[in-house]
């Protein structure tokens, strides 16, 4: 459960960092941050802490005269010397300050590798203008030329917003498949040996990955699958808005693991808000992408609660709204021990939900 103190129109702490990060406040969105800002000093700690889970903190490392000013000026601002409000407004436009710098540092990185530990989310502003969001435990390289804009995904799963450029597609790159755009959104995951592409908008191009990078399967990673002979490489494959297709890490071959197909965007790219969104799922298979971003594990005492399925939207990391639901949807024995949550069959005497 998130403990974010919300402003009237129920943004957070992490609402905010990605609305001044991503997007240009009109003035009363502005006034509305400074009003927040000033009134509670919990909600200035929060942002501090929102910038350091969003990955931008860490950018004023090198910074220190940058670091000082914020410090000075949101955290120990003597509001008492002046109005609340033209307090706050200076506070705001320090912070303002502090992710232009922020900006400016990303936009300089022509060739920067990026990681994610578990539970942990991080956005990214590309050099060309483009924005990359990673989910929990992912890694990925960018490297930038004056021809060339391409990224390279190790693992995990990113979701690209790509800034339109039609003299350098925009290409990411994996060990498997090689993702091509001009300009477009699509989500891209490398999970239980499957790599899966779903394009939000826009069109992209997927085809077989340079021997380079194919090369990489013969590492120590034994789920990577042989390289495929040249006469075994397919044509690329046209993927458009609203489509998703699957390819096995494992085993190699010309033709997808899952042909493309229409697919609700919505629950594809639903991490991105920081929400998890099932519709009509498989308990086992919502256990597993719940157990991604926590430490929290879930032990089924039973084999028949894998196969209940169920729908909801739950937020990122919240393991126990997830065993709650259960409980009163299929009226799930539910025992937590620490950092365990063990889920048994019906509670005798109860009638789950129809």
């Amino acid at each position: 459960m998130t403990t974010e103190r919300h402003s009237q129109n129920g943004m957070t702490a992490s609402d905010w960092v990605v609305r001044t990060q991503m997007d240009k406040l009109a003035p009363n969105e502005r006034r509305e941050f400074e009003e927040w800002l000033g009134l509670d000093a919990r909600n200035r700690r929060e942002f501090l802490k929102a910038l350091q889970v969003w990955g931008l903190a860490h950018q004023l490392k090198n910074r220190p005269e940058v670091a000082e000013y914020l410090d000075a000026k949101v955290i120990t601002l003597p509001a008492a010397r002046m109005k609340t409000h033209q307090a706050w407004s200076v506070a705001a436009a320090a912070v303002f300050a502090i992710l232009a710098v922020t900006a400016w540092l990303f936009l300089r990185a022509s060739d920067e590798t990026y990681r994610t530990a578990k539970g942990e989310q991080v956005a990214v502003k590309l050099a060309d203008g483009s924005t990359v969001h990673l989910n929990t435990e992912t890694a990925l390289t960018t490297r930038f030329t004056k021809g060339k804009r391409e990224t390279y995904l190790k693992y995990g799963e990113a979701f690209f917003d790509v800034a339109h450029d039609s003299t350098r597609p925009f290409e990411v790159v994996t060990p498997w498949r090689t993702v091509r755009a001009l300009g477009t959104q699509f989500n891209l995951r490398i999970l239980d040996s499957t790599l899966t592409v779903t394009v939000i908008e826009g069109k992209v191009a997927v085809k077989e990955s340079t021997p380079e990078a194919i090369a990489e399967r013969k590492g120590d990673r034994k789920d990577r699958a042989p390289v495929m002979q040249e006469e075994m490489i397919a044509r690329p494959v046209a993927i458009t808005a609203g489509e998703q297709v699957s390819y096995s890490t494992k085993v190699a071959s010309t033709e997808p693991l899952v042909e493309k197909h229409a697919v609700a965007v919505r629950e594809a790219t639903a991490w991105v808000g920081g929400r998890l969104y099932f519709e009509d799922k498989e308990v086992a298979q919502i256990l597993r992408e719940v157990s991604r971003y926590t430490d929290v594990q879930f032990v089924v005492g039973d084999g028949s609660i894998n196969s209940l399925r169920l729908s909801g939207v739950f937020n990122i990391g919240d393991a126990d709204s997830v065993a709650f639901v259960l409980k009163t949807v299929h009226g799930l024995r539910v025992e937590r021990a620490g950092n365990t949550i063990r889920l048994y069959q019906n509670i005798p005497g109860h009638l789950p939900m129809k």
